[in-house]
């Protein structure tokens, strides 16, 4: 089961290079922002679970997120963010209008301050990440004759798991 999860990433890994290759061909990489994700993550044997689903280990609830911008530079973060901020992010990046009337809007927050651009005046500014982010991950697990549960809180400083078994 391991080589085929490494096999389909280095496969997943052959498809992006192969479209970057291509915008890098018709000189369309300076206009494309690049996103790549996954909705889920695996458990390859850690903690003795082989898949994705029913669990609150780390491992499982975090997942890839790739961004690259035009001009922009390589780097990483180990700030706590969602797939909800993609949206808000790519809006305020294309200079879209909010498609909601305030004090309604996007869920989520832009990503722009975090990736560290903020286009002003045809500038690259600096800028900080001010967001705080919680996230809350629920699973539920069916098995015979029970039913586990459990909540995980996430912060960038602390964790809280509560896991229930239901017995029938």
């Amino acid at each position: 089961m391991i080589r085929a999860y490494y096999a389909s990433v280095s496969f997943m890994d052959a498809q992006v290079g192969r479209v970057i290759d291509e915008l890098d061909r018709l000189k369309l990489r300076e206009k494309t922002i690049i996103v790549f994700f996954a909705t889920v993550s695996y458990h390859l044997g850690e903690k003795g679970k082989w898949s994705k689903a029913y669990s609150l280990f780390d491992i499982a609830i975090r997942v890839p997120l790739i961004i690259a911008m035009p001009n922009g530079k390589p780097g990483a973060s180990p700030r706590t963010v969602g797939l909800l901020d993609l949206c808000p992010t790519l809006v305020e990046f294309c200079g879209l209008p909010q498609p909601y009337k305030a004090p309604s809007k996007l869920e989520g927050n832009s990503l722009i301050p975090l990736l560290a651009i903020q286009m002003l005046s045809g500038t690259i500014q600096r800028s900080v990440w001010s967001s705080t982010r919680a996230r809350l991950v629920s699973r539920c697990e069916p098995n015979a004759g029970t039913m586990s549960s459990g909540n995980t809180v996430l912060s960038e400083k602390c964790r809280s798991t509560v896991s229930t078994i239901h017995l029938n």
